[in-house]
This record gives structure tokens, sequence and C-alpha cells, in this order.
């Protein structure tokens, strides 16, 4: 029954011991995180804090460098020590872009054994403090109003392989930028490498 996507036989199997049923009432991938795990997707987590001088444009993103991962944002939170705007950027290419720079990441779920590294999973939080702005589609402005206040951003944004989302200041300018995220990713389904 579930040939078409069998990661929900998986999970059916591990919290019911049916393999060709879900019975009624469970609601499969949009329930409690906890069962994300056992279809093969893993929470993660990464922070980075971009301190800029003059001259310098603080930059921090994260990039999905895999060619077969789909990685969905889920929170982005960012302080900034001075009033400032930034850019939310979508960016595509194969690496990080010159002078970015990949900070610790990782799974935040205790049973996923990989450790919290630059290398601790697909998608890659990096930051850089550049000249000049590092390019990519904008589609979106935020504004500190206060140094220091936090910010969040709970909408969830998609990034297949090969691209990312840059959260950069619109002006060169001293500050320091903090910023966490928080994602979930997966395996790509063929059906979803063959629509890109």
């Amino acid at each position: 029954m579930f040939d078409g996507a069998p990661r929900y036989g998986q999970i059916t199997a591990f919290l019911t011991g049916e393999t060709d049923v879900v019975p009624p009432g469970i609601t499969l991938e949009n329930d409690r995180p906890e069962f994300l795990y056992l279809g093969h997707t893993s929470l993660m987590g990464s922070s980075a804090s971009v301190v800029s001088a003059a001259g310098t444009i603080a930059s921090c993103g994260l990039f999905n460098l895999s060619k077969n991962s789909i990685g969905i944002v889920t929170l982005r939170r960012w302080s900034s020590s001075a009033v400032r705007s930034f850019f939310l950027r979508f960016f595509r290419g194969a690496g990080l872009p010159g002078g970015f720079s990949a900070n610790a990441s990782g799974p935040v779920d205790t049973r996923d054994s990989r450790l919290i590294s630059p290398s601790g999973s697909q998608l890659v939080c990096a930051q850089a403090a550049l000249a000049a702005a590092t390019g990519g589609q904008a589609f979106g402005i935020e504004t500190s109003s206060v140094a220091f206040a936090m910010f969040e951003d709970r909408e969830p944004i998609v990034l297949g392989p090969g691209t990312a989302l840059i959260f950069e200041d619109q002006a060169v300018g001293a500050q320091t930028l903090n910023v966490s995220w928080r994602w979930y990713e997966r395996g790509a389904r063929a059906e979803e490498l063959a629509a890109l």
C-alpha cells in the first residue's frame, strides 16, 4: 500500500506494528516531532555570530550543498548590535560563496549519533563579513529597531539541493549579527529531483 512512499510504511510499522493500514487518528509527518526520526528525517540546528567592521557586510546563510537532500527551515532567530535592515535572499551555487566559513551544525535529536560539527548535517550554516553583498534573489527585508532585540521567523522555507537562504546586512558597517537556525532535512525522492 505504501509502495510510492515507503517512509509511511516504516513509520506506521514502528508505531503500530501494521505495515499496510494507518489506523484512524494518526497523522503521519504532521504529528509529534519524534516521529520524524522514524521516517529518516533529521531535526537539525546551528548558530553563528558574525562581527563586521567598517567597510564590510555581515552575512549568515543556511546552504544545502548536497545533491540529494531537501531542507525545511523551521526557525530563524536573530539579533543585531546595531539598528539595521537586512535582506533575505535565495542563493544558488554548488559550494559556499567566497569568504564564507562553515559553523558547527548537527542533530538536535539525541537518538541521532552524528556529532555537531562543521560537517554534522547536509545543510551547512556559514557566515562571512564581506566587502560586497553576496548576491542572489532578495525576497524579504527585516529591520532591527533596538540593538540586540531578538527577532524570530517560523515561516517554513524549503531549500532544494544547491540552494541557500542568506540573511545579509543591507549596508556596510561595524556590528555583531547573531543568527540561530532550526530545520529538518531528509533525502530527496526521485520525483522531487526530476522537478528541479
